[in-house]
């Protein structure tokens, strides 16, 4: 047990990128929808953290709608053809209203 601690405490501190807190997650997407919001445009524009995908979206209707158009995201309803439906767990997102509609962004584990 004792060599499992000392193997885990040595892999995160080798691999601090794999560790993220949920405080740094939630961070990075409300900062990618900051972004977004500020310039007007829809985009990626921070580096995806290793072993994480980012989806964005953008709708002039509604805030649910600018989730719905984030990459990867499928809501609760599976897509025809999709196999891996449950691959990306969604880890957070968050929403802001910009200048010329609503701005969307997730993170997925």
């Amino acid at each position: 047990m004792f060599k499992n601690v000392i193997l885990g405490l040595a892999v995160s501190l080798l691999f601090p990128v794999l560790v993220l807190s949920q405080e740094w997650q939630q961070q990075w997407v409300q900062r990618e929808v900051e972004l977004q919001t500020s310039r007007g445009r829809m985009g990626h524009y921070q580096s995806c953290p290793a072993g994480y995908k980012a989806g964005v979206g953008f709708s002039t209707i509604s805030p649910e709608a600018a989730v719905r158009q984030c990459c990867f995201w499928f809501g609760s309803k599976r897509p025809r053809g999709i196999k891996n439906f449950d691959r990306y767990p969604i880890r957070y997102f968050h929403v802001s209203k910009g200048p010329r509609g609503w701005y969307a962004a997730a993170l997925y584990k």
